[in-house]
C-alpha cells in the first residue's frame, strides 16, 4: 500500500482548511492523504491555537525563511511533507501591512493597483507575485502550490453548494464582492455564516458535499481550476522524483 500523500496547509483560517481538504480529496481521488495545518495551528476540533488572517501567512513565510537560512525550498518541512499549499484570498490585494502591528519594515507591494474583474486573474496574477516576494523567490519553489480564490474561498463554497438555487449570476461569480453576504442570508439550516462569523461545524458537515462537487467548482471558477492543475502537477513531480 502506498504511503499517504502528506500535505501541509498555510491558510487564512480553519474554514479554508475544510474547503482545501475537500478539494485535495477530490483531486487525489482514491489515494490516501493527510492534511496538516501549519498556519493557523488547529486543535482536533479545528479551533485555532494561533491567529489567522493574511498577515499571519506573511509572518509565517518570513519566519520560515529565517529557519531555512534564506531559501524556502531548503526548509526542513519538506522532509515531513510532500506538498505545501499557501492560500491567500484575492481580496488581500486591497489590504495594507499596517493592518497588523506585528509587521515591522513591511514591503511596499500592497495595496495593489485596482484591476478590472473580469478577468479574475488580473488581480490574482499580481497577488501571486506579492506572495513570491514574501518567500524571497521569483518563481514558485518546488512542491509548493498557491491557492488564490477570487474574491475569497467562499466563492468556491457558493459554486459547490448553491449555484442552482437562484443565486444572482448577473456578475461573473469570481468577481462578486458580496459572496459572504449571500451565504449569510441563506435559510437557517443552510447557513454557513452567522452574524459575520463562519461556522466551522457547518463547513465540516458539508465537506463531503464540497468534495463531490469539486468538478463543478473547477468548471465555474478559474482559480479553482488553476489550483487543481497546479496541485496535480506538483504531485506528479513529487512522484517522478521518487
Amino acid at each position: 500500500m502506498s504511503d499517504p500523500v502528506r500535505v501541509a496547509l498555510v491558510v487564512e483560517g480553519p474554514t479554508d482548511v475544510v474547503v482545501l481538504r475537500a478539494a485535495i480529496g477530490a483531486l487525489l481521488e482514491n489515494r490516501e492523504f493527510e492534511v496538516t495545518a501549519l498556519q493557523p495551528e488547529l486543535s482536533n476540533a479545528l479551533e485555532p491555537h494561533t491567529g489567522g488572517g493574511w498577515t499571519a501567512i506573511y509572518l509565517w513565510c518570513r519566519q520560515m525563511l529565517n529557519q531555512a537560512g534564506g531559501l524556502a525550498q531548503t526548509n526542513s518541512l519538506f522532509k515531513t511533507f510532500d506538498l505545501l499549499v499557501l492560500q491567500v484570498d484575492a481580496d488581500v490585494a486591497g489590504k495594507r501591512y499596517t493592518d497588523d502591528s506585528r509587521i515591522q519594515n513591511p514591503p511596499d507591494d500592497l495595496p495593489l493597483k485596482e484591476c478590472p474583474c473580469p478577468p479574475p486573474n488580473a488581480t490574482t496574477d499580481a497577488l501571486r507575485r506579492v506572495i513570491l516576494g514574501w518567500l524571497d523567490e521569483s518563481s514558485l519553489p518546488a512542491r509548493t502550490v498557491l491557492s488564490t480564490p477570487s474574491k475569497s474561498t467562499e466563492t468556491w463554497v457558493l459554486a459547490a453548494l448553491f449555484l442552482n438555487d437562484g443565486t444572482p449570476s448577473t456578475v461573473e461569480l469570481e468577481c462578486q464582492t458580496n459572496i459572504e453576504a449571500i451565504l449569510q442570508n441563506k435559510p437557517l439550516d443552510q447557513r454557513l455564516i452567522r452574524s459575520g462569523h463562519k461556522q466551522i461545524k457547518a463547513y465540516r458537515e458539508r465537506e463531503s458535499v464540497l468534495r463531490i462537487a469539486w468538478p463543478k467548482v473547477r468548471a465555474k471558477c478559474s482559480e479553482a481550476e488553476r489550483f487543481s492543475q497546479d496541485f496535480l502537477a506538483a504531485w506528479t513531480a513529487v512522484l517522478l522524483a521518487r
